[in-house]
């Protein structure tokens, strides 16, 4: 993040208190979390390699960080998402040079889910991925088949089906793909049924590489379930 970011956020902080992601209590500008918080903070950066995708998560889907994705998800708190992005950003600099990337994109909500919500969070992720990164966050997918909500499906292989066709890259923005190293953003990795669909979408359409990064990790299957 660049110096003058740093400053405005401090000033912007004076009109909108910045809250811990963990605990909800206020906390200085430009950190991961309160100071108690980050006595527990202990990132696993784990780089999981599937045979539809590579995806890196700096956290378990677990205690204070499955609380912390949930509220961003489901209690309207994407002033979380800026800090959340930044242990993503730490992760990412574990395996890549972040000039890898030619680009930052994110899988894209359904139109009513974007309607109830007001916001798409794992594009606030990336957003907040390409400010602290500088790599350029681009609109690259859009969903195109309304689906059942992921978290209610507990099955892998009905997850897959679930999405399948359901994405499709925004015609215009094909030339931002080809030959071009992606990095996909989302919440939550469970069974990477959305994140290996959309890898597939971006493949489609001549990406040299796709890599996948989420906030949180779901180690056991059987929490899948939110």
């Amino acid at each position: 993040m660049k110096w003058y970011q740093k400053i405005t956020d401090c000033i912007l902080h004076c009109f909108f208190p910045v809250h811990c992601p963990y605990c909800d209590e206020l906390m200085t500008p430009n950190l991961v979390a309160c100071e108690q918080c980050q006595k527990e903070i202990q990132s696993v950066n784990i780089f999981n390699e599937t045979d539809n995708i590579r995806c890196i998560s700096p956290f378990y889907y677990d205690g204070i960080y499955k609380r912390a994705v949930l509220d961003l998800k489901f209690k309207n708190r994407s002033d979380y998402a800026k800090i959340l992005s930044h242990s993503m950003a730490e992760a990412l600099k574990q395996y890549f040079d972040f000039s890898e990337f030619d680009c930052i994109t994110c899988i894209p909500p359904s139109k009513n889910s974007y309607r109830k919500r007001g916001y798409n969070q794992a594009e606030l992720l990336a957003k907040g991925l390409s400010l602290y990164t500088e790599i350029p966050f681009e609109r690259l997918l859009v969903k195109i088949k309304d689906t059942e909500v992921q978290h209610t499906i507990s099955d892998a292989q009905k997850r897959k089906q679930n999405v399948k066709d359901a994405f499709t890259v925004i015609r215009q923005h094909s030339d931002k793909i080809q030959n071009k190293t992606i990095l996909l953003v989302d919440d939550i990795l469970t069974t990477g049924a959305t994140l290996g669909e959309c890898c597939k979408e971006l493949y489609k359409n001549k990406a040299k590489s796709v890599i996948g990064i989420t906030y949180t990790f779901v180690e056991n299957k059987e929490k899948v379930i939110l």
